[in-house]
């Protein structure tokens, strides 16, 4: 499970408990604070230990980057730092796909080379994305959601209105701009793979 950090002055302590525990990085989640984010990354490098995750709401991934983090789990808010030029946004919240479907291509290609110079794994988990923009009967018509309980698959249902509400619009209009993002996250991953950045699979197929 995950350990709520509220103050930079956490890090240290909790990155040498998990040191001691055995592990080999530390992980990160959406709702760091960047102060948080950049002591993290300063207590898991005195440690020797990677510093993974989802790139935090308040920093663009080149933010997190220079905090030490090497590995970014999902795309979530990688339009951050890389809109379109005609395109302002205020509201950052990594289930609102509407910022990912207006991307500066070229500003996530020099991403993409930054990354690659450095070692920058992404997992991008495109089927998560792909999947929950499917319109709601051609989701849960999958022949493999046999093998899963109804009561997930209402979770995930129940799921994506909350997101809606985050993103602020209704479940289908969530799932709509989802699938536009989900278009556009596949040419980010195109692009990271021409620039020669290092990437893994990945699934979250817990949800």
């Amino acid at each position: 499970g995950g350990i709520p950090m509220t103050s930079a002055a956490q890090a240290e302590p909790l990155v040498h408990e998990f040191k001691k525990r055995g592990y080999h990085q530390v992980k990160v989640f959406s709702l760091l604070s960047p102060e948080s984010l950049r002591a993290v990354g300063k207590a898991a490098a005195a440690q020797g230990m990677r510093l993974v995750g989802n790139c935090p709401n308040a920093v663009s991934w080149e933010e997190a980057i220079a905090a030490g983090m090497t590995c970014f789990e999902q795309l979530h808010l990688i339009a951050r730092g890389h809109l379109e030029k005609d395109f302002t946004y205020d509201y950052w919240d990594r289930f609102d796909p509407m910022p990912g479907t207006h991307l500066d291509f070229d500003a996530v290609r020099r991403l993409g080379q930054q990354m690659a110079a450095a070692d920058i794994w992404t997992i991008p988990t495109l089927v998560f994305h792909q999947r929950a923009s499917q319109p709601q009967a051609e989701a849960v018509a999958h022949p493999d959601l046999r093998y899963v309980p109804e009561s997930t698959i209402n979770d995930w249902e129940a799921t994506i209105v909350r997101w809606g509400r985050r993103g602020r619009s209704d479940a289908e209009m969530w799932r709509r701009t989802a699938r536009a993002r989900a278009e556009a996250f596949l040419q980010v991953v195109r692009i990271f793979h021409q620039e020669g950045g290092p990437m893994l699979t990945g699934t979250d197929s817990l949800n």
